[in-house]
This record gives C-alpha cells, structure tokens and sequence, in this order.
C-alpha cells in the first residue's frame, strides 16, 4: 500500500477532483488541492508533501513553473508538471527548475504511477546522496578540526605552564602591596583562564582521562537537577522521567553532571527569556544503536550490536534547521555572545570518549531532541 504524500496543484476543479479519486485509488495520501502558484508554495511550507503535482498553466500572475522555482529555493520537494502542452520551450523551462517528471494532460492511472514511483524513488536516492555528501564534508571538518586543534593546545598548555611558573615566582620575588603584585595576580588569573579553555578543546577532542565508576543514569540525574532546576528560568517547566533503578553505566561522575548541564542550558535557551515551555529529561535502555535517519555525532560513530542506555533531553523551543544542526559541535558555534560555544563540544568530546554518541532530531518552530546514547555497563 502506497502511503506518499501529494499536493495537487490545478486551477480546473474537475481535472483536480478526477486526480484526487486516481491519487486515492492508487493509495497515496492527498494532503490538499490549491489553484494557485502563491497557495502552493504556503502549502508546501506548511504541510511538507512527498510530491507536488503542479499544473503549469495557472489562472494566475504565477504560473506552475514560478512556483516550483520558490519551492525548491526552500526546500527539496520534487516537483512533477502537467500540462496540456509539450512544446520544446516549455520543457526547456522545466528542465532549468529540476523537475523530477512530466505528465501530458490527459493521462491514464497506470502512467501516473509509474511517474510517481519513479519520482518517489529518485527523490529517496537524491536525499540519501545529499546525507552522504553532508557526513564526508563533516568528516572532512572533523578531521582537520582535530589535526590543527591538538597540536595548538598541547603546545599552548606548554607555553602555558612557562607563563604560570614564572608568574608565580614573580610573585614570592614583590611585596603583596604592591600595584605590579597585584598586576601578576591578574595576569595569572587569565593565564589559567586560558589553560582551560585549552583544556576545552582537548576534551572536545576525546584526549582528557577521566575516572569512570559505575552509576545508575536515572538516580544521577534525579540527584543533579534536584538542584539544577533551582537555576531555570520562570517561564522553563522541568518534566522528568527518570524510573529508578535506571540503566546502569561506567562514567566520569563530573564529566555526566557536564553533560546533562550542557543540554539543559543549551534547552532552556532555546526558548527565550519570555515565551513558557517544557523541557523533559528521560531514562531508558535500548537495544540497538540510533535511527541512521536521525542527526548523529560523531559523525564517524559506528557504534555496536550492544544494549545501550539512553538519556532523552527534549524541548519546545524554536528548533533548528539542518544546517544549523550540523554545526551545533563545532567549537565556537553559537548565536551566543563571544567566548561561548564550548559546552555543546566538549559534551561530544566526552560522550565519544567514553564510547558513545549523540543524536540531534530538530524542526524549526517545534522544538529539539538530544539523545546520549551510553553502553551499557555489565
């Protein structure tokens, strides 16, 4: 049974009524008829259909062409145009807007569907190419990023520990009175700053070690946001899910409190100082790895034919778009002010280090979910 989804687009009510009941009897879902080249692209926004029918010749200021011109500048719905028409510059228009197909009005049932699931297969493969070039071109990125970020901050931890040796030997050397005294204090107070943020980056690149212990993921974050959600603003509702005893994991104590800070902050700022929402935190095991559909880093994760725990971080905030997302990891991403944008990578960088990963599925408008997904402990 066919379940694709279809937008009719046909200023003739009988064209558009006789292509409906074919639609329904082939076993697609018709998600709407509209008469106009405006209405089309508000619907397609809207409702996100798996293909469009798009009558070219419209009793409008926007014909069929135009319209699919503005749709495929926002998104990737395929497009198939009828006409009553075949002339050679007509299908030279249509070839310069990426159409998937052509139909010649009048036509039979059994040529709409074979258009169709040609369209429909084509459109799959073309999205699982566009997945494949975005995973190489983070590839790409991760493996430069990590080639050029390890070696600056182990040399600039060295440099570091120079500047911080002498700074504090200049110290034992001048009154504590003093104005240069108090000048060296803050110089030190910066250089340690700035040790940790190189200390940062080396977590974002999984090279920091950590002392892993066995702990129960639902009781600790129960214990965590029992004094977390003090912090959240008024407008930020708290819902937990947290069944105890929970999946049992070996961690960093620390390093878990970091990350489950790290996705709160990132949640509640998602929605604004003013507008109410919900951000629910649950537990649970899994028995396979993440949906290959969804967002996941590392993007190079293979993961395991294992049990896996898994902590779910929702919210109901603006969302994001996927080119947003696939750059929430990168250090120094963020809408924020300068100096933020580390707490997203450095949570990556300790998930991977203690073999995990992290699944982003977002829409704009409608809110985030991040999942951990953490092997689970013998």
């Amino acid at each position: 049974m066919h379940c694709a989804r279809i937008l009719i687009v046909e200023d003739n009510t009988m064209v558009a009524e006789d292509c409906r009941g074919c639609l329904e009897h082939l076993g697609y879902i018709v998600t709407g008829i509209v008469s106009s080249g405006e209405e089309a692209i508000e619907h397609a926004q809207k409702n996100r259909p798996d293909v469009i029918l798009m009558d070219i010749h419209l009793r409008d200021t926007m014909d069929g062409i135009t319209a699919a011109e503005h749709i495929n500048a926002h998104s990737n719905i395929p497009v198939v145009f009828l006409s009553a028409y075949s002339d050679k510059p007509l299908l030279e228009r249509t070839r310069k807007v990426s159409a998937f197909g052509f139909l010649v009005k009048p036509f039979h049932e059994r040529e709409l569907l074979a258009m169709l699931e040609i369209t429909l297969n084509k459109a799959r493969l073309e999205e699982q190419h566009r997945q494949m070039e975005a995973k190489t071109r983070q590839l790409q990125k991760l493996e430069a990023i990590h080639r050029m970020a390890g070696g600056v901050a182990h040399h600039f931890n060295n440099k570091l520990a120079v500047v911080l040796g002498n700074l504090e030997l200049a110290q034992y050397a001048m009154s504590p009175e003093t104005e240069a005294f108090t000048n060296i204090v803050e110089a030190e107070k910066a250089a340690c700053n700035a040790a940790e943020l190189s200390g940062l980056m080396l977590t974002y690149l999984g090279q920091q070690q950590h002392e892993r212990i066995f702990l129960d993921l639902s009781q600790t974050c129960a214990d965590y946001l029992a004094y977390q959600s003090l912090g959240l603003p008024e407008n930020v509702t708290l819902d937990l899910n947290l069944p105890i005893p929970g999946p049992g994991i070996m961690a960093d104590i620390k390093i878990l409190h970091q990350v489950i800070n790290a996705l709160i902050v990132n949640a509640w700022e998602a929605m604004g100082d003013d507008i109410p929402g919900t951000i629910t935190v649950s537990t649970g095991t899994v028995s396979s790895p993440p949906n290959a559909n969804e967002y996941c880093f590392p993007v190079d994760w293979k993961g395991s034919p294992q049990d896996f725990a898994c902590l779910t971080i929702t919210d109901t905030g603006k969302g994001m778009d996927a080119a947003t997302i696939e750059k929430i990891f990168d250090p120094f991403s963020t809408e924020k002010f300068t100096g933020r944008g580390m707490g997203l990578p450095t949570t990556l960088g300790n998930i991977n280090a203690h073999g995990g990963c992290i699944t982003v599925k977002s829409t704009p408008g409608k809110g985030s979910t991040f999942q951990i997904f953490l092997p689970l402990s013998e």
